[in-house]
């Protein structure tokens, strides 16, 4: 019996809509001004925000957990809905990220901000797209009509209204999406927030990605991140005694990293401490799916265990989707989209893409551009173990783990060239950084497969990114493994002497100069009997600097000599090498005290490099020209050159690397000489720590510059405040170490600081013209080309180039013309 003019009932019971619990069919359409009377013995179930303790608003903030970490989206989403623009907002994401939860969060936020309040509307049991209009009327309280479709009565219902719909899981029934266009067009009032795991694809469609906790503290911070506070609180819950601290910290960042930030796998994983002590659940998770288990039992099935929650995104896939995402999961690094093509077996790139972004529009994959700009695409991990166990049930992982090798195998041949030679690396550079994880996977597998021959190509193609970035523990790991590992196939013999050669590198970087001796003599035989002549340059070179690491420079020399003239005269045509090999010949020099050869064979060096824009080599050369500029007392130009060698660090992206150990060593000398002793010895601090981190021991001849230069700085503050600024360094950080070689300015040079310079006086810049460079600027003025004086000489173009700019350079002309008048001037050559 329902009256609107009730004298009694009316103040009391007067509501948005009821809907009778006795009988679910008894649901009366009502509106705004109607009162709702209960039958006698029946009770009534308000559907207005804020009083239904089900389905309303009360359930969208449920206050018995605390919500963490969330404080800046749900500002972000306010400020979104209560503009004009945003009338559809779709909070899109991964199994367990905590859609719903930030959801219910927006409404409570926003509920005043609406005329009638928020409705909270749960589509999980919601399978067929025809259900959705009716679940929505059921939740708001409009009830069926003998006469009216269910759709009408529902836009009746809402057209004059200013509400909030939350529609919760909304995924499995996507292709209802422009219904609910349909109901914002009809009601100008009306405005929702949908979860769901994929994009709708509708019109007025906002989406706004949920992404993972923040796994790390604000910078330089105690601060716990979100992902770790959530966890700490979790485990509250079931261990009350539970506290953070600094020996169980690192297990719980670890857990939290493993687990991506998923809210839900943060939460599962907490629990388990109830069965298991923290670290046992850290070592525990290697496999996740089977630790994730347990949810609270008030929970949906699909969020009891991460495995349901994973699974129920992927059977929303179709088929061709399902078959890729589980491909797709052999990659721990992420994959571009010429991996995901070439692991298909055979889908054109357009066919890979279109399925790739399937999978982003339902949250089984996201996009993360690299800094190079190229879209790289990743599978979190508790969502990817789920696509191995796919991978595994559908017989297909051997053939695509194969696959996920050749690829690697293939990636890294292809690159290693312009690696070795620095032409245009930084990007291969970079590519082999992206992809590293996804290459250990590759050696693995191909060991544990007997495939140590392409185990051995991939570890060998591998050498010089193991020593530019500092990685040589791991390839000598690796090289050493390939070379023991049994395999079914022959190994090719050239692949096997490159990698003693490459173990000879490692070693000498060690300072293990006998054992790196004893190898590379060996390969350099082998490289010989194979006809290898690119390589038997190269273990000349590395002969020649484990000689000079040693302090045997003159036998270095001899190395050293014969391989450059193998570059200069032979059909090698390598610049940079050519380069690193007269680099290593002025250290020689420099050792024996020759400070103005070395000085001409740097700068040589430093110009080749700069020719090819080889950022390795201008970082190396401007270190060791800043080396003899602090000993020949110019501090000025040293301080440059060392701000030159650490921007090209920076550019080529290896700051933390043996490099930067040699400029953080140069520069402490610099300032230790310059009238900063302090400063010079926090250099030398972080420095020495830094070498123990990377196993990197001072070698020759810088090795006793730099030790000269730590005892200066002990003579001039004294034994107690050289010890004291020491240890106070050992709180400096790298950054803030290299910030001192940015900004340090040296003043004039006392007098009582200046280096010993072994007696070696800089010769005037004309008689530092080498006898090739006399003789080559000899045929420049007889008016020869650079090509007629290569064949003249019988070295190469490239070479005779290389002579006539550290002419030019030295003689301080800018024009061939300008340098022969000059060197008449000078008596360098005789009129004609």
């Amino acid at each position: 019996t329902t009256h609107t003019q009730h004298p009694r009932l009316a103040p009391t019971l007067r509501f948005r809509a009821a809907t009778w619990t006795g009988n679910p069919y008894a649901t009366l359409p009502c509106r705004r001004s109607w009162d709702v009377v209960t039958m006698p013995g029946q009770e009534y179930r308000s559907k207005q925000a804020g009083h239904d303790q089900t389905q309303g608003l009360a359930r969208s903030d449920p206050a018995l957990t605390r919500l963490i970490g969330r404080s800046q989206e749900i500002e972000e989403i306010s400020e979104l809905l209560l503009g004009q623009d945003t009338r559809l907002l779709v909070l899109t994401g991964p199994a367990g990220v905590g859609k719903t939860r930030l959801a219910r969060a927006c409404a409570h936020q926003l509920e005043s901000s609406f005329r009638d309040g928020s409705v909270f509307i749960d589509l999980a049991p919601v399978r067929q797209p025809s259900g959705l209009m009716s679940t929505i009327a059921r939740d708001i309280g409009v009830g069926q009509s003998a006469s009216r479709a269910v759709d009408e009565v529902l836009l009746d219902a809402l057209r004059s209204d200013e509400r909030l719909l939350i529609l919760d899981n909304f995924e499995q029934i996507r292709e209802a999406g422009p219904r609910l266009v349909e109901l914002l067009v009809a009601c100008p009032g009306l405005k929702m927030v949908v979860t769901s795991r994929a994009v709708l694809q509708i019109t007025g469609e906002h989406d706004f990605p949920v992404q993972p906790l923040a796994l790390s503290g604000p910078c330089g911070s105690s601060e716990l991140a979100s992902a770790e506070q959530l966890f700490v609180e979790r485990a509250r819950t079931v261990d009350p005694r539970f506290q953070m601290n600094a020996e169980n910290r690192a297990s719980v960042t670890e857990i939290c990293a493993r687990l991506d930030g998923l809210p839900l796998a943060i939460e599962l994983a907490a629990a388990r401490l109830r069965h298991l002590p923290l670290d046992a659940l850290r070592s525990r998770l290697t496999q996740q799916l089977d630790v994730l288990s347990g949810g609270l039992r008030d929970q949906p099935d699909r969020l009891q265990t991460m495995r349901n929650a994973v699974s129920w995104s992927y059977e929303l896939l179709d088929p061709n989707a399902q078959t890729l995402f589980r491909q797709l999961a052999v990659f721990p690094g992420g994959f571009r989209l010429d991996a995901a093509t070439w692991i298909t077996g055979g889908w054109s790139e357009d066919d890979t893409l279109e399925r790739i972004a399937e999978l982003i529009d339902t949250s089984m994959v996201h996009l993360a551009p690299e800094p190079d700009g190229e879209p790289r695409y990743k599978v979190l991990e508790v969502i990817r173990e789920f696509g191995l166990e796919q991978l595994e049930a559908s017989g297909e992982m051997h053939a695509i783990q194969q696959r996920m090798a050749d690829w690697c195998v293939d990636l890294v041949v292809r690159g290693r060239w312009n690696i070795q030679r620095r032409l245009n690396d930084r990007p291969w550079l970079l590519r082999y950084d992206q992809e590293l994880n996804n290459i250990r996977s590759a050696l693995g597998w191909l060991e544990s497969h007997g495939q140590a021959g392409a185990m051995l190509r991939l570890a060998r193609s591998l050498g010089w990114y193991w020593y530019s970035r500092t990685l040589l523990n791991e390839g000598h790991d690796w090289l050493t493994r390939a070379l023991k590992a049994p395999g079914r196939e022959p190994i090719d013999p050239r692949d096997e002497a490159s990698a003693m050669l490459w173990l000879g590198v490692i070693a000498a970087y060690r300072g293990e100069s006998d054992t790196a001796t004893k190898l590379i003599r060996t390969t350099l035989d082998q490289f010989a009997e194979l006809g290898q002549e690119w390589e038997q340059m190269a273990a000349r070179v590395i002969l020649g600097f484990t000689q000079s690491h040693q302090g045997r420079y003159r036998a270095a020399l001899e190395y050293l000599d014969e391989a450059l003239l193998m570059l200069q005269q032979g059909n090698l045509e390598d610049p940079a090498n050519e380069a690193l090999t007269t680099f290593h010949i002025a250290l020689a020099h420099l050792g024996l005290g020759d400070l103005g050869l070395a000085e001409e064979r740097f700068s040589e060096a430093l110009r080749i490099a700069e020719s090819i824009e080889d950022t390795w080599g201008i970082a190396s050369y401007s270190r060791a020209l800043a080396c003899v500029a602090i000993l020949s007392g110019d501090y000025r130009r040293a301080a440059e050159l060392l701000r030159k060698s650490l921007r090209s660090w920076m550019i080529r992206g290896t700051v933390h690397s043996q490099g930067t150990t040699e400029l953080l060593a140069t520069a402490g000398v610099l300032m230790a000489y310059s009238g900063s002793p302090e400063a010079g010895v926090t250099l030398m601090s972080v420095e020495q720590r830094l070498r123990k981190v990377l196993a990197a021991p001072r070698k020759y001849p810088m090795r006793t510059i730099f030790e000269t230069g730590e005892l200066t700085a002990r003579n001039v503050l004294g034994e107690q405040e050289f010890r004291s600024i020491w240890q106070a360094a050992e709180d400096i950080t790298l950054d803030e170490a290299l910030d001192h070689v940015w900004t340090f300015e040296p003043e004039s040079t006392p007098k009582a600081s200046q280096p010993d310079r072994a007696g070696v006086e800089l010769p005037d810049r004309a008689e530092r013209l080498t006898p090739r460079e006399q003789e080559i600027l000899g045929l420049v003025a007889e008016g020869l080309t650079n090509r007629s004086i290569a064949e003249k000489l019988f070295i190469t173009r490239g070479t005779v180039r290389i002579h006539v700019s550290n002419i030019l350079g030295k003689l301080g002309a800018s024009t061939r013309t300008e340098a022969v008048d000059m060197a008449r001037r000078m008596g360098l050559l005789t009129s004609s």
